[in-house]
């Protein structure tokens, strides 16, 4: 039967995550899953987006006129 065993924990040097826990023996295999909160946010809007892509608009208000255009024809 698999343990889940949950800690927060603080990334130090080197990105070294420690799991200190009495119970866990030494030897034991075990998988680990990192769930990073601070991770740096996406987009926050299609337009955002708009013209990011490599090959595409120079910027996001170049394809926003773009497709302004469209929209009026």
């Amino acid at each position: 039967m698999k343990e889940t065993l949950r800690q927060r924990v603080v990334v130090g040097q080197g990105g070294r995550i420690p799991v200190p826990d009495l119970d866990l023996p030494a030897g034991t295999v075990a998988e680990a899953v990192i769930l990073v909160e601070n991770a740096a946010p996406g987009p926050h809007s299609t337009r955002d987006m708009l013209g990011s892509g490599p090959g595409c608009y120079e910027s996001p208000e170049e394809a926003v006129r773009f497709l302004r255009r469209q929209r009026e024809e």
